[in-house]
C-alpha cells in the first residue's frame, strides 16, 4: 500500500549515504520513525498510514534511527531510541521514552557528523562513525567511536590513519 509523506526527503542531497533513516520497531512493527534531510523526525503509530512530526526532536536534518530492541519485548514498543544528526555540534540523540523526549548524548564527539551506528552483539556499546561533512561531498576527515551505554563513556577506535596503500599491504 503506498502512503504519502508529508516531507521531502532529499535523496540526491548531501547526507544521502547516511545510516538508516528509516526505523521499524523490532518489538511492534506498527511504530516507524523516519528522519527526513530538511524537516526533522517524523513517527507512525500505525504501520505507515499516517505521519506526524516529533515536535519535541531539536534537529531537522536526521542522519540515521536506530532503535535498542533491548528497551521493549514483543508487542510492547521499544523505550529506547538513538538519532543521528547533521550537526557538528549536536550529532547524537537519545530518546528512552519512546521518542517523546530527547536528550544530547553525553560527550560525543564534535565537529563531526553521526554518519552509522549500530550495537554490539550484547547491545551494551554503540558504535558510531562520525565524518566531518555529511557526505559524500568534502569529506576529509572521520572517525570511528565506542559508546558504553552503562558507563556513559565514549572511546576513540579510529583505525590508524594513514595513505590509502597502507589498507593494501598485508
Amino acid at each position: 500500500q503506498k502512503a504519502e509523506l508529508p516531507v521531502k526527503l532529499g535523496g540526491n542531497e548531501d547526507g544521502r549515504g547516511t545510516g538508516e533513516r528509516l526505523a521499524v520497531d523490532p518489538n511492534d512493527g506498527n511504530i516507524l520513525f523516519l528522519g527526513s534531510s530538511n524537516d526533522g523526525l517524523l513517527k507512525s503509530a500505525d504501520g505507515a498510514k499516517t505521519w506526524a512530526p516529533v515536535g519535541a526532536f531539536p534537529e531537522k536534518h536526521v542522519n540515521f534511527v536506530l532503535f535498542d530492541p533491548r528497551s521493549g519485548s514483543q508487542g510492547a514498543a521499544s523505550k529506547t531510541l538513538y538519532v543521528g544528526t547533521n550537526s557538528k555540534a549536536h550529532s547524537l540523540f537519545v530518546s528512552r521514552d519512546g521518542g517523546a523526549n530527547w536528550q544530547e548524548v553525553t560527550g560525543t564527539p564534535q565537529g563531526m557528523v553521526a554518519h552509522h551506528a549500530d550495537f554490539d552483539a550484547s547491545g551494551a556499546s554503540l558504535y558510531v562513525t562520525f565524518a566531518d561533512h555529511p557526505g559524500p561531498n568534502g569529506c576529509q576527515d572521520g572517525a570511528v567511536a565506542k559508546y558504553d551505554i552503562a558507563a556513559g563513556q565514549w572511546r576513540d577506535i579510529t583505525p590508524r590513519r594513514g595513505d590509502i596503500r597502507d589498507a593494501w599491504e598485508m
